[in-house]
Order: structure tokens, then sequence, then C-alpha cells
């Protein structure tokens, strides 16, 4: 009989940012399936629907996962770097629709994890 932990171990919250970060750096469509899958993977394991990490949480709808920022901004510079996001190297990690804004998190290069609410017109 497998015992689910109640809280995630160092190492293992070591492996989800390590995913985020790999993911960040190459950009890649394969690995952002494998950050997906190690996060889904590990919210099973603790058999949750929401795990806070450092710079941002995770939840999980079904085999749905979405990370959010902790940290927003309302500029268009990334607040790790400050290089303009618009043009840089940064990447949409996530999409909370919703009616009037939809909150957006970004990840860039850098490392830097961080969401923007863009309004819709």
């Amino acid at each position: 009989m497998e015992i689910a932990l109640s809280h995630p171990t160092r190492e293992d919250l070591s492996v989800m940012e390590a995913a985020l970060d790999v993911f960040l750096r190459t950009r890649y469509g394969a690995t952002r399936n494998v950050m997906h899958s190690v996060l889904r993977m590990m919210m099973e394991k603790y058999r949750t629907d929401r795990i806070v990490l450092s710079r941002c949480w995770v939840s999980r709808t079904g085999a749905y996962v979405r990370v959010m920022a902790k940290n927003y901004t309302a500029g268009r510079e990334c607040p790790g770097c400050g290089d303009d996001f618009m043009c840089s190297d940064v990447s949409i990690i996530s999409i909370l629709e919703g009616s009037g804004a939809d909150r957006v998190c970004y990840g860039c290069n850098c490392g830097e994890i961080f969401g923007r609410v863009e309004e819709k017109n």
C-alpha cells in the first residue's frame, strides 16, 4: 500500500523548479511537454491539486496543469532582467482567461516568472 506524503520533499520541489528552468532556457515544445509531465506527476504523487513553488504556484484540473505567477507587473519590462518582454526571450507559460481581462503567466530566459493582467478590448 502506498502512503501519500503530505508535503513535497525538498528534492521533489527542486525537480519541479528544474523542469520550469529547462523550459525557460530552451523554449522548445518538447521541454514544455516534459515540464507539464513532471509537474503533473509530482501533483499526483502528493495527491494534491495545488503546489506552491518559489516563483509560482501550480494547479491542476484533471490532466491539465496551469502555472501561475506569484508576482505581477504592469509594465513591459521583465522584473528580473529589465528587458522589454514583448521583444525579448519571453514565453507564455499559461493563460487564465477572464471575462474582462486575462491573467497571463510569462517566463523569461533569465529565469524570472511573472504575470501580467491583459485587458480585453
